[in-house]
């Protein structure tokens, strides 16, 4: 069951990466380090599915790796954009700053849920599974 967790994961986070590659007008350079992230956090997780118990201490690489990759992509992509909209106020756009405002609280707002969700989930242990009791 993991195997699919890790791959949904791995399709979500490359379209992170390549929407924080497009909004800094096509620059690999600052898609590299989360690029390499992004590997390493697919490879900890297929390698790390179905463990044995000797290698369970390990398995704190693939929370980690994704974590910080969900926080980096989504501080570079913000970043990028709160940084447009500053010259933009700077260059009395005023009107056009305003709707960049939206996508970057929309961004920020947005960007954060998973991160939270992964930090809240690793923290309680993977305890957070919703269980359901149907009576009839």
């Amino acid at each position: 069951m993991l195997i699919i967790y890790v791959a949904c994961n791995t399709i979500s986070d490359s379209i992170l990466l390549y929407r924080c590659y497009v909004i800094w007008d096509p620059s690999l350079r600052v898609v590299i380090g989360p690029g390499l992230l992004l590997v390493v956090a697919t490879a900890s997780g297929i390698v790390l599915e179905g463990i044995d118990t000797q290698l369970h201490r390990w398995a704190i690489i693939y929370p980690i790796t994704a974590i910080t990759f969900n926080i980096l992509v989504t501080s570079l992509t913000a970043g990028r954009i709160w940084w447009a909209i500053r010259q933009m106020k700077a260059s009395k756009a005023l009107e056009t700053s305003k709707r960049y405002q939206k996508v970057f609280i929309f961004l920020v707002e947005t960007g954060l849920i998973y991160p939270t969700y992964l930090c809240l989930n690793f923290g309680f242990g993977n305890q957070m599974n919703i269980n359901v009791r149907i009576t009839s």
